[in-house]
């Protein structure tokens, strides 16, 4: 089984003016994850989408991962909750962000044994 473990945290008003917050006034990341999600269900259904976020953040997704991230910017968070993760799955894991779509099987990407 593969985990696909995208990072998703919602970005305070605290950081107002930031380039974060300035690109999710236009990119929707909470509805790309949505996306992201069916695209993953589509030929992947039998491997596992766990979305790792902060401690705050409200998700409607059935695996959620959490880590003790609050109060550090984006790439902190998504670092540490990165790390998290791995050091708690011993198993075929994909770390990304929340903003990608999958248009095949992710079992491909694991075919190699020294991958």
């Amino acid at each position: 089984m593969i985990i696909l473990a995208p990072y998703y945290k919602d970005i305070l008003p605290a950081n107002e003016g930031s380039e974060v917050q300035e690109m999710s006034k236009i990119f929707d990341y909470k509805q790309d994850l949505t996306r992201f999600y069916n695209s993953f269900q589509n030929e992947n259904s039998h491997n596992k989408f766990v979305v790792c976020t902060d401690t705050k953040t409200n998700l409607q997704f059935k695996n959620i991962f959490r880590s003790k991230v609050d109060g550090l910017n984006l790439m902190e968070s998504f670092c540490i909750s990165n790390l998290d993760f791995v050091k708690q799955h011993d198993a075929k894991i994909i770390l990304c962000g929340a903003d990608h779509l999958v248009n095949g099987k992710l079992d491909n990407l694991f075919l190699e044994d020294d991958f």
